[in-house]
């Protein structure tokens, strides 16, 4: 519990300075998305006058960003509270692969390393689908690891 929440801590970016968008186009569509659909119920970006279809598909947007936008105000780096939460289960991954490996000394280390891995630490700070797909990714290394 107490790594939980030093990695909400660490991880954790207000959504004032991520609507920033540092990693633009990328964070910008997936947040742009999400809010036209809660805003105007469509998924086209008006361009010059021209709505054209996101690069991307709405997956991420609908299923993550989209809820976030109906229950909270209009700032499109509200986004980010899910992506950071999401970012919790990849810590919990880590620890339980760790500890399966060097007991609870190695949970904690490889807890720690997830929370401090370079991309890890950056991508969670961002409106990407980077950090969710790697949390699917650990916890099916947890489950394959755990399976033999």
């Amino acid at each position: 519990m107490l790594l939980l929440l030093l990695a909400l801590v660490v991880l954790c970016r207000p959504p004032y300075f991520v609507s920033n968008m540092e990693t633009f186009p990328d964070s910008a569509e997936y947040a742009t998305m999400g809010l036209r659909l809660v805003r105007e119920g469509g998924i086209t970006l008006n361009i010059e006058g021209r709505e054209l279809l996101f690069r991307y598909p709405p997956r991420f947007s609908v299923l993550f960003l989209a809820p976030v936008h109906v229950v909270s105000d209009s700032i499109p780096g509200n986004g980010i509270v899910l992506v950071t939460l999401s970012g919790l289960p990849g810590v919990v991954a880590g620890f339980l692969l760790g500890r399966r490996i060097a007991r609870l000394a190695g949970g904690v280390l490889s807890s720690l390393f997830t929370v401090f891995l370079p991309d890890y630490y950056v991508c969670v700070r961002k409106i990407m689908i980077d950090v969710p797909a790697a949390v699917a990714g650990l916890w099916a290394a947890l489950l394959y690891v755990n399976r033999t």
